[in-house]
């Protein structure tokens, strides 16, 4: 079941993160998804699921070197390191790991863009640092919910860490 909601939800992802960037826009939307898979089911799945969604933009872009692929299990690390050190039963943990991945997010694509001689997507660097980190924090957060939510229904490991016995009440 892990297995199948990682392809799923990484799939679902990488949609909207084509059509973006068919726009001229990088989000990383399966980034993010891959933070809270990193965070609920382990390493390998969210390194698996960074990996494949970012391998598969660098192909479909025809770069000739796997920069962003690199660059996104990097801030997958960065990005789950930043949640797994908070208390993941607070909103808090997930609008910091969210700020992290979009702000590393940001500064890669910014770099990309002065390193490669490109054009900026947007009218300078402050402004897509900025729509990164709040996108990024909204996101992750309204993610970490629908995921969460579907986890407990599938009796699956969640984002959250979530006490089961102080639930019970005070008479159990």
């Amino acid at each position: 079941m892990k297995t199948f909601l990682t392809v799923t939800l990484t799939l679902m992802l990488m949609v909207p993160e084509f059509f973006a960037g068919n726009l001229g826009l990088a989000p990383a939307l399966p980034l993010y998804g891959a933070v809270c898979i990193f965070i609920a089911f382990g390493t390998a799945y969210g390194v698996s699921a960074a990996g494949f969604a970012a391998l598969t933009a660098d192909i479909i872009y025809d770069r000739p070197f796997p920069a962003w692929t690199i660059a996104a299990v990097i801030i997958l690390f960065c990005s789950a390191s930043a949640a797994k050190r908070m208390q993941r039963k607070q909103p808090g943990a997930a609008l910091v790991s969210g700020a992290v991945c979009g702000t590393l997010t940001a500064l890669y694509n910014i770099f990309i863009v002065y390193f490669t001689g490109g054009t900026l997507a947007g009218p300078n660097p402050y402004s897509l640092l900025i729509f990164h980190l709040a996108g990024g924090m909204l996101f992750m957060f309204l993610l970490v919910l629908i995921f969460d939510a579907l986890n407990l229904r599938s009796d699956l490991p969640r984002f959250g860490i979530y006490d089961s016995r102080g639930m019970r009440g005070a008479g159990s």
